[in-house]
């Protein structure tokens, strides 16, 4: 998106993110968001993302935060979460909410 306004600041910046060692889903997903944005290479935090997908969702302490976060990456970066969307609704509960959680809701 703002590949002409890299400064060697801000390129050194992206070469670090990209070889940080990733952790967990809400770090991958952030690291390939701002890589995309950026137009750097993600395929490190891309790849570990679709690597740690349960069928359509992830699995982790919170997957319906988590699963959001990594299918708002991967949509970021022009891949496709069709079925992570479906289970998204599948999940959602009569009143609109997921988990009865503000915070589970907001992230949506």
């Amino acid at each position: 998106m703002y590949p002409g306004k890299k400064t060697d600041f801000s390129k050194r910046a992206l070469d670090w993110l990209g070889g940080v060692q990733i952790t967990s889903i809400k770090e991958a997903s952030q690291i390939a968001k701002a890589l995309c944005l950026w137009g750097w290479d993600a395929r490190k935090a891309i790849e570990w993302l679709q690597h740690t997908r349960s069928g359509d969702y992830w699995e982790s302490g919170n997957p319906v935060q988590d699963t959001a976060r990594a299918c708002a990456a991967l949509v970021e970066c022009g891949i496709s979460c069709e079925g992570t969307l479906n289970w998204l609704e599948e999940i959602q509960s009569d009143p609109g909410s997921w988990n009865d959680d503000v915070y589970d809701t907001i992230s949506h």
